[in-house]
């Protein structure tokens, strides 16, 4: 998918249909954020999913995943344009 909105809803879709719960997005003008609550009973083929989403972006996009002090955690992806890249 090309416009940076595009992947924001693909990879929201996949992210919520991996982990049974609402991917969220936040769109600024150098990058858009989705982030998604990973369940603590996330199964192996939910798991492998999300790598699977993970590993289809593009190298311009970063993701990462953070555990809070409460232990849930959340995973993050932010997509960048092409174009505006070094």
């Amino acid at each position: 998918m090309g416009s940076r909105t595009a992947r924001a809803i693909d990879v929201a879709a996949r992210l919520s249909a991996a982990t049974g719960n609402q991917a969220h997005t936040d769109e600024q003008p150098s990058r858009t954020r989705v982030t998604v609550a990973i369940p603590d009973d996330l199964s192996e083929v939910a798991r492998q999913t999300v790598l699977a989403a993970l590993a289809a972006l593009p190298l311009t996009d970063i993701y990462g995943h953070d555990r809070a002090e409460d232990d849930t955690q959340t995973l993050w992806v932010e997509l960048r344009d092409r174009e505006n890249q070094p």
